[in-house]
């Protein structure tokens, strides 16, 4: 591989002056600058990152770090999740359209937070964007402390704003949920439904908490049912929900819809009504939330909210870089809008609610 003395050498330039070059330096005449630069394009040349480094250069690089302290043994836990999956890839697109790398970590533990600031602080990265958080300690801390320029994927933005640092260069992203799950309540109140029930995400999430907030806000507005056996903890697993919905059935206790707080849990909850002999949506409408990439191709076609991951991603990645170029204290929030898209999992009620409460509702 050519050093930077063979760079020199062609180009007929000392090594200070090819370090001023790819360092960008102001103070290298035009000439000079295309010479150098075309040695470098004709050899390949590759510039040393340490050298980067050490002349007080950034490393181009974007750290990712992945939030995924459950499901640890199962395997396509983090590429094959509804959730990370695009966020990954969408990071990692608008980061190459932006010139910097990405330097991608799997947290698989609240302690393991430790990382980002280590990572920065090696000056292995530029700054770092974490996804997947979960409200803890750890992450507290982590906000609160690290001085490494952070943008947070689904975090509280208020409690970023009380614990950032007088040096915090901290961004928030989320989804505007509450919103999303009240669409999600009109739509289905719209086609008649009255008995509404929501598969609960993790409560240790922002973006459940703020899910579960929009359904009981919504459905109290509109003068809806709520009912805890309604509501079973799917936690954004399908084992949980597909066992929680199949008690439901077994008990006969089953709203005429439900809300799932993910794609994942939509998708097993139609499972299991149909291996209890139950239709979606002609006994069960069935809405998820995501819009990730099995939800056009599910059987029914799964209506859902479409998370806006691209986005998101474009918005964490460039107030990243915002945050680079500043290098003066900055704590922002982006929320975005979400977005319903129907397909072919809802319909009108055919049937009333199962539980006995419901029946003697309806007979007044």
């Amino acid at each position: 591989m050519i050093k930077s003395e063979e760079v020199a050498r062609l180009a007929g330039v000392s090594r200070a002056t090819v370090s001023r070059v790819i360092n960008n330096y102001s103070n290298v005449p035009d000439e000079t600058r295309e010479r150098v630069m075309k040695v470098i394009r004709e050899s390949n040349y590759i510039p040393n990152t340490s050298a980067r480094v050490l002349a007080g250069k950034g490393t181009d690089t974007i750290g990712l770090f992945i939030y995924n302290v459950h499901d640890e043994t199962r395997p396509g836990r983090i590429y094959n999740n509804s959730y990370f999956g695009p966020f990954v890839s969408a990071v990692v697109d608008r980061c190459n359209q932006r010139g910097y790398s990405v330097l991608i970590h799997t947290i698989y533990r609240s302690e393991e937070c430790r990382r980002i600031p280590q990572t920065w602080k090696q000056k292995r990265i530029d700054g770092a964007i974490l996804i997947g958080t979960e409200l803890n300690d750890d992450i507290d801390r982590l906000v609160g402390e690290t001085h490494c320029p952070l943008a947070v994927v689904d975090w509280d933005p208020v409690a970023a704003e009380r614990l950032a640092s007088h040096e915090a260069r901290l961004l928030t992203v989320n989804c505007d949920d509450a919103a999303g799950l009240s669409v999600c309540v009109d739509y289905l109140a719209g086609l008649g439904h009255r008995d509404i029930g929501l598969i609960v995400g993790r409560q240790n999430t922002w973006s459940a908490i703020c899910r579960l907030r929009g359904y009981e806000r919504r459905m109290a507005e509109l003068g809806l049912p709520i009912r805890d056996e309604w509501m079973p903890a799917g936690e954004f697993s399908r084992s949980r929900t597909k066992r929680a919905v199949e008690a439901l059935i077994a008990s006969d206790d089953l709203p005429t819809a439900f809300i799932a707080s993910n794609d994942d849990m939509a998708l097993a909850a139609i499972e299991a009504l149909r291996a209890g002999g139950l239709r979606v949506p002609e006994d069960v409408s069935v809405i998820g939330y995501d819009d990730g990439l099995a939800a056009p191709w599910a059987h029914p076609a799964l209506t859902t909210v479409r998370t806006p991951f691209f986005e998101m991603a474009g918005e964490a990645v460039e107030g990243l870089v915002s945050c680079l170029e500043s290098k003066r204290r900055c704590v922002r929030s982006v929320i975005l809008p979400a977005e319903l898209i129907l397909r072919d999992s809802c319909t009108g009620p055919r049937r009333q609610a199962t539980s006995a409460a419901s029946r003697e509702a309806a007979g007044r």
